[in-house]
């Protein structure tokens, strides 16, 4: 009997989009046709051991992937942010330091303590935000494998034990809400990641009360009433495409059904100044990362995502017909996934050829959106999509 393969990806000291396309491509189990090797159980081995920043959606995309591979079988060994020394980290202190200076070796150790600090403020925010709890995946079924946790349960030298606190006190003046620890629930900041049995939130909405007391109570100058409106049009329709089009679309011949994560952070303005990254973005990234960072009040990141087959598979034959009634006749072997992205908003966009009223959830939202002055960044398929913003992309509607 043959061992099943292994693979082995890790992150760098960034979890962002651009981060989280490198680990996809790399883990070599996924490709744009969809999983592979899955017949053969492999096992996939994530670290996360060198984090120090984690952006909350691309937190997102990671924990899909994850509920992705596992559903088609794949066992997914995971490495948190060390909250110790690394290994590297532990060489460069106990290797050879002859040729070091006395102040470039406390220049060596005071930077390891302050990466120490930046990881476990990070495994602080993962935990804060959800991330921990919803890598379990609670509602996996089909007797697959969920993630196992491999924490590194090593120690600090007593001499940079002393630095680590030092740095931690310095750190934890400067620290946002969003890293607050020693409390049991999470900062009211913070609505932690969740997934969603689709057919469960379509019936019982009972998950809906804590989104609209989130809005409503986190300073955005929201009425209860739009409070309401915001879930009961923009999540809402979002988990029901959920329910609609990710599980009857995914062909893979996964045992499990795919679920919705929802989660939301609340950003302020000095929040996003003091944690956006300006490097490793996209061209696409670079209009709404701007519009962030010009807010003068506080707003609110919302994320609903599964790990389905996508908006490009589900839409592709649809758009294409669509570009046929308008009297476009040149037709590419693929189309390009911002394209599918910016016709699911437009008006009547729907796989379904048969009668009926369709296609009226997206553009809702989108209507919806324009009128609080939101802005909508969608990935799919081609994750290069980025992001639509109505200032910023001229539509065709």
């Amino acid at each position: 009997m043959t061992a099943p393969p292994e693979y082995s990806t890790a992150l760098g000291k960034v979890l962002t989009h651009p981060e989280v396309d490198r680990v996809v491509r790399g883990s070599g189990l996924f490709r744009k046709a969809g999983w592979t090797d899955t017949a053969t159980s492999p096992l996939l081995t994530l670290s996360l051991s060198g984090l120090e920043f984690v952006d909350f959606g691309a937190a997102a995309r990671l924990l899909l992937f994850l509920e992705g591979a596992a559903r088609h079988g794949i066992k997914v060994h995971l490495h948190p942010p060390a909250a110790n020394l690394r290994a590297g980290e532990r060489r460069l202190l106990l290797g050879d330091t002859a040729d070091l200076t006395a102040t470039q070796m406390e220049n060596q150790r005071r930077r390891i303590a302050r990466a120490v600090v930046r990881r476990r403020r990070i495994r602080t925010f993962l935990g804060n935000t959800g991330f921990v709890r919803a890598a379990r995946l609670p509602l996996l079924g089909g007797g697959l494998p969920r993630p196992l946790w491999e924490d590194d349960l090593s120690t600090l030298p007593d001499d940079l034990a002393d630095l680590v606190g030092e740095e931690t006190a310095r750190d934890r003046a400067n620290a946002t809400v969003w890293f607050s620890e020693g409390t049991t629930a999470p900062p009211p900041a913070i609505l932690p990641f969740e997934w969603l049995d689709p057919e469960r939130a379509h019936t019982s909405r009972d998950w809906e009360a804590p989104y609209v007391r989130f809005l409503h109570d986190n300073d955005f100058i929201m009425s209860q009433r739009h409070a309401e409106e915001i879930v009961t049009t923009v999540l809402r329709e979002l988990i029901e495409n959920v329910r609609d089009h990710a599980n009857a679309d995914d062909q893979r011949e996964s045992p499990s059904r795919c679920a919705a994560l929802v989660g939301a952070l609340t950003v302020s303005q000095a929040d996003h100044a003091s944690s956006r990254r300006t490097d490793g973005l996209y061209d696409v990234d670079v209009p709404l990362n701007t519009w962030l960072a010009g807010r003068s009040t506080p707003f609110v990141r919302i994320i609903v995502g599964d790990s389905g087959c996508g908006l490009q598979s589900t839409l592709e034959r649809a758009y294409w017909r669509a570009r046929e009634r308008d009297g476009v006749r040149e037709r590419r072997s693929h189309a390009r996934a911002s394209d599918i992205v910016l016709y699911s908003f437009r008006a009547g966009s729907s796989r379904h050829t048969g009668g009926g009223i369709r296609g009226t959830g997206l553009p809702a939202v989108r209507r919806f959106l324009r009128n609080y002055e939101g802005r909508v960044a969608v990935r799919t398929s081609d994750s290069k999509a980025g992001y639509w913003c109505p200032d910023a992309v001229t539509a065709p509607w």
